[in-house]
């Protein structure tokens, strides 16, 4: 039951991250971070933080999203959408 309660509740956080990106991914080459779209979510970073990564995952397993890596730490982790996102 733990596992379903936590599946739920990323469906609920997915949601509001979509509108987050939505606001953030005005088009493809645009690229913001993780605190970014906490931001804009409104969600406290302490709680949600790894569900908003997680959503985020799930929409780069969907297509919807990118992760790029510009150095080799994590500081250096930017997201963006892809033309599918934004055909969406």
């Amino acid at each position: 039951t733990a596992r379903m309660a936590k599946q739920a509740e990323l469906e609920t956080v997915k949601v509001q991250v979509f509108g987050a990106l939505k606001e953030l991914g005005k088009d493809s080459e645009m690229m913001f971070r993780l605190d970014d779209v906490l931001k804009t979510t409104g969600l406290d970073k302490t709680e949600y933080r790894g569900l908003i990564l997680d959503s985020l995952r799930a929409f780069r397993d969907e297509g919807l999203t990118e992760s790029i890596k510009l150095s080799d730490n994590n500081f250096q982790i930017f997201w963006k959408v892809t033309p599918e996102f934004l055909q969406s």
